[in-house]
């Protein structure tokens, strides 16, 4: 009997979190929604969103090199790079690791969300009950 309720509350967690993941995942900037062509995403080890949408949204301009899969981010006359497939960001002052590695999905870069603070000094907070990333701007 304890291996039939052991197996049956193992599905039942099992499908409860894949729920948590396929759930689309909002995000604001200063409390306004961000529209985005493709959905951020929810892995094992960090909640991924699209680079330039929100970026673009708090002022900073976006470069791609495409030969290597680059991103440059000016925000505020403070430079960040970042490559596709590498878990460091390179800042003015250094590098930092992030919590996963940015991604190339359907032509748009997705990163984890630790890039966006380490880039513009904002506050980063995932609520994982309403499934939503909060961003707020450091001038907020």
């Amino acid at each position: 009997m304890k291996k039939i309720f052991a197996l049956l509350l193992t599905f039942v967690l099992m499908f409860t979190s894949l729920s948590v993941f396929a759930a689309d995942i909002k995000v604001n900037v200063n409390s306004e929604a961000v529209d985005f062509d493709i959905q951020p995403e929810n892995t094992e080890t960090a909640v991924l969103i699209p680079l330039r949408f929100v970026l673009e949204k708090m002022g900073a301009v976006i470069s791609w090199h495409g030969e290597t899969k680059t991103v440059f981010v000016d925000f505020n006359g403070k430079v960040s790079t970042l490559q596709i497939g590498n878990e460091l960001l390179f800042l003015e002052e250094g590098s930092v690791a992030l919590s996963a590695v940015p991604v190339l999905k359907e032509g748009r870069t997705l990163v984890p969300m630790d890039v966006i603070n380490h880039a513009t000094g904002a506050t980063v907070v995932f609520d994982a009950a309403n499934n939503t990333v909060n961003i707020t701007s450091a001038a907020e």
